[in-house]
């Protein structure tokens, strides 16, 4: 292949494709890279009564939240617990007996809060839940049996969470969790950029030297 050196119009072209190659794979090697994100998930305005199937889903940033129970429903607690915590639903089955299980997938969960509200703030009542976080190979990760208002489970890499009552005919419902995960994003999209950046760069190894 013979290059001709137009008034420098090649030479300025190959280094315009040069610095877009280095742009390319820089990108590719970004969208490749996993993102540290948080999300808040709760059940405000749902439909109050039982869910069919026993089974509620939602899917919030790119993550699916799958809830069974015996009886699973959503009811308002109202005496000042919607009004405490800003939530006009929360999650039960029936008698609040429980257990509940949650499902996660879509990202890979670092940690997650959730709100045990009948702890004591609104009203006497306590509720203990015992709490346990398990990977996608049903190996716990970790486990809690609190009265505390917010508590955290960590990683890595939840997949399932199961909520249960500390004692026969206590009860416990639950309303948000603050969800703290990692989001690859996908390699695929940035193949075009990175081809066009080898293109770039290959261009430049053949560009014929001065006289």
């Amino acid at each position: 292949m013979v290059f001709e050196n137009n008034g420098g119009y090649i030479v300025k072209l190959l280094e315009m494709m040069r610095v877009t190659g280095f742009a390319a794979i820089f990108a590719v090697a970004s969208a490749g890279a996993s993102l540290g994100l948080s999300l808040t998930l709760d059940f405000t305005g749902e439909s109050l009564g039982p869910l069919a199937g026993d089974t509620y889903s939602k899917t919030q940033g790119g993550l699916t939240f799958t809830f069974n129970g015996p009886g699973l429903h959503f009811r308002g607690l109202g005496g000042g617990f919607d009004s405490t915590y800003g939530l006009d639903r929360w999650l039960s089955t029936t008698g609040d007996a429980g257990p509940i299980e949650m499902l996660i997938s879509g990202g890979v969960i670092n940690s997650i809060t959730y709100l045990n509200p009948i702890n004591g703030t609104v009203t006497s009542e306590v509720d203990i839940i015992d709490t346990v976080a398990y990977d996608a190979l049903n190996n716990v990760l970790d486990s809690a049996s609190t009265s505390a208002e917010y508590h955290t489970l960590f990683g890595p890499d939840i997949a399932r969470m199961t909520f249960v009552e500390n004692f026969s005919g206590q009860g416990f419902v639950l309303g948000k969790f603050v969800v703290d995960y990692t989001a690859a994003v996908p390699l695929p999209a940035g193949l075009p950029l990175l081809l066009a950046g080898l293109g770039g760069l290959a261009l430049m190894r053949r560009r014929p030297k001065a006289a």
